[in-house]
């Protein structure tokens, strides 16, 4: 009985793929930076995860070539528009040697649902 319940608690915080996340509503090709709190790049570098006000997420698919090693990054951006937008280029680096590691195109933003709790795979 205690390896079944480890097995479920097991199977409840496996970290998800954020391309399996059920879609909320049409892609969007910008998004307002004024309603942004922050950007993070899961699955290797595959997908970015943008969070908005409140419990709005955006996913993102990378352009291929993205990919990167599952370790702490940096994100920057160049960018006056205001806007997040769909093929803006992202600079990513090393959050400790601070080496630039790549760059990278964003493609159009998909709202979708995170149910409170999941773990994104990284």
């Amino acid at each position: 009985m205690a390896m079944i319940a480890a097995m479920a608690l097991a199977l409840a915080t496996a970290p998800v793929d954020a391309g399996t996340l059920a879609a909320t509503g049409p892609a969007r090709a910008c998004l307002p930076e004024a309603g942004l709190r922050s950007i993070e790049l899961v699955g290797g570098g595959r997908w970015l995860m943008v969070q908005g006000l409140g419990r709005q997420r955006w996913r993102s698919e990378m352009a291929a070539g993205c990919t990167l090693p599952k370790r702490p990054v940096i994100i920057s951006r160049a960018n006056i528009s205001g806007q997040f937008c769909e093929r803006d280029q992202i600079q990513v680096s090393d959050q400790i040697t601070h080496l630039f590691l790549t760059q990278c195109a964003v493609g159009p933003f998909t709202p979708v649902d995170l149910p409170k709790g999941t773990r994104l795979d990284r």
